[in-house]
């Protein structure tokens, strides 16, 4: 309201305030996110190929190292690894508990591996059957790669190709494409602000307002909710009263948006709670865009 008045100077800028509050937002999220201890797919095949084993050390000329490996006899598995250029694990013939492990595929998924193996270069072939040899990721690539017809694959064009690629990078580090969609909602919040303040000029057409005031408004209701969020965030997990404050944040927001609706805009309270209510609406279906619109950029460039 000091804004739409020109009393300006007593008061922090509206993009200053909005730009610190959304990155140390962003930044607590960040550090505050626990990923899982997920390995790659490359050390989840190395880490589950097979059962509890015996590890011996020692010498084989006084100089150099060798680890002998002796698994248990359910996944039949008995092999030597000597440090250096010529450490190999032995792999095994066979498996008598009937499941494939880790480091063969099944005959899905070495069909799925076959079909689209010609449309992507040696890289992204070595990452695919890493993906799919994975007891996280491999079912899940196999059943995706089902609904490509063999024919599709090759009749791909190059940016057919480039996503499938990017794909199989992005399922081969999973974290890290997660914690790269993180790092670009900040982007992604900030372009839906002129959206937002369209929709508020919209519905507000009779307010001889410059479009600048529906900007700042926008901008000081996306701060109360960063300044909210961050405090959720921040709060230690698993105690009572944290989950209530964190509770009574969250319900506190819509009141508070319809408040400062009615106090800025003025109207009725009817009035107000239809705009209210398909203005939330219309901004939960231009959020879900932002968040598709950074999932799209991280298949784009990571």
């Amino acid at each position: 309201m000091e804004f739409s008045r020109n009393r300006r100077a007593n008061y922090l800028s509206p993009l200053r305030l909005y730009l610190f509050t959304s990155l140390a937002f962003f930044f607590v999220l960040s550090v505050s996110i626990d990923f899982p201890d997920m390995a790659s797919p490359a050390r989840d095949v190395a880490r589950t190929a097979a059962g509890p084993a015996s590890i011996t050390f020692g010498e084989t000329d006084g100089t150099q190292p060798w680890l002998q490996i002796d698994f248990d006899d359910e996944a039949g598995v008995e092999g030597n690894a000597v440090e250096g250029d010529d450490a190999h694990p032995a792999a095994p013939a066979s498996v008598e508990s009937g499941h494939s492990p880790p480091w063969r595929l099944t005959d899905r998924q070495r069909e799925a591996f076959d079909r689209v193996a010609p449309a992507i270069d040696e890289e992204r072939r070595r990452k695919l059957m890493e993906i799919l040899r994975s007891s996280v990721t491999g079912n899940a690539m196999a059943l995706a790669i089902q609904g490509i017809k063999a024919q599709d694959v090759a009749d791909a064009d190059t940016a057919e190709r480039y996503a499938f690629g990017q794909l199989i990078d992005i399922m081969h580090q999973p974290l890290d494409a997660i914690r790269a969609w993180v790092e670009n909602l900040p982007v992604a919040m900030f372009l839906l602000l002129p959206l937002f303040a369209l929709l508020l000029k919209a519905f507000y057409p009779s307010r001889k307002w410059f479009y600048s005031e529906h900007l700042v408004f926008a901008m000081h209701n996306h701060t109360v909710a960063f300044l909210a969020f961050t405090v959720i965030a921040l709060l230690p997990e698993g105690r009572t009263l944290a989950g209530t404050t964190a509770q009574a944040l969250v319900l506190a927001l819509p009141l508070y948006y319809f408040i400062a609706m009615r106090r800025f805009y003025g109207g009725s309270r009817r009035a107000t709670a239809f705009k209210f209510l398909a203005l939330l609406l219309l901004y939960g279906l231009l959020l879900l865009t932002a968040l598709l619109g950074a999932a799209a950029a991280v298949l784009v460039f990571f």
